[in-house]
């Protein structure tokens, strides 16, 4: 009896917890890590019938590789689909390890590529809107993102000016708050607000697959925020920033 007990509590105490993870029917779940030495997203979504559709992308780039399969268990399939035809095949399995994993084998160009990726967020939306809180297709939130970045890095006070939803907070080089109520005072203070120090975080955002709730979606770690703000009189909307946490 005391041995049992003192397995028991070994098992509970001092060994790593190793169970199943399932993903969310009607969510995207995002997963991140390192293909070959080259950090990947993987991002997939779960059908009611257990289909799997989604993509890929490495870090840095600017297109996504769609993926289709499905799940039995804890355990995925999917194949790379590329100019509409099934290209390398990924094949793995979710489980918890102190953090929710996705691991297994790439089996490209004859070749088995093992991948290892660690949950990073889930989020619920239809496998077409990802953005469920927002107005707008994915492909138009995530390209107003990728606008966003890029207006941040070459310095387009212009573009950023028309795209800010005033009146809007934020910080003088990141010390001294203060809200920002019209174009004019925004380009007036604008070195101030996109400084040197926070424009270089802005080039590590990422525009695709972002993270996103009732506020909206996030850039970065939350320097930016963006959401879709309906204009007054119309039925029309724009996607504005409505957020800068610097």
């Amino acid at each position: 009896m005391k041995i049992t007990i003192l397995i028991t509590l070994l098992c509970i105490l001092g060994l790593p917890s190793l169970f199943a993870f399932d993903l969310d029917v009607d969510h995207w779940t995002d997963y991140s890590g390192n293909l070959e030495g080259k950090a990947i997203s993987v991002s997939l979504y779960r059908f009611s019938n257990n289909q799997i559709r989604g993509h890929y992308y490495f870090i840095g780039t600017d297109s996504k590789i769609y993926l289709a399969g499905k799940i039995k268990g804890n355990e995925i399939t999917v194949w790379e689909i590329i100019n509409k035809q099934p290209q390398a095949m990924l094949k793995g399995q979710f489980f918890t390890d102190s953090i929710d994993k996705f691991e297994g084998l790439w089996f490209k160009h004859n070749r088995k590529i093992p991948f290892k990726l660690n949950l990073n967020t889930i989020i619920g939306g239809s496998y077409g809107d990802r953005y469920a809180f927002l107005k707008g297709t994915t492909a138009q939130v995530e390209q107003f993102a990728k606008q966003v970045k890029l207006a941040i890095i070459s310095g387009d006070k212009k573009w950023l000016s028309l795209n800010v939803s005033y009146p809007i907070k934020t910080s003088l080089n990141g010390k001294k708050q203060i809200i920002i109520r019209s174009m004019s005072q925004f380009i007036e203070q604008y070195d101030r607000i996109f400084y040197s120090g926070f424009v270089d975080k802005a080039k590590k955002f990422e525009y695709f697959d972002l993270f996103s709730n009732y506020l909206g979606v996030m850039m970065g770690n939350g320097e930016i925020w963006i959401n879709s703000i309906d204009e007054k009189g119309t039925n029309k909307y724009k996607m504005k920033i409505t957020a800068i946490n610097n």
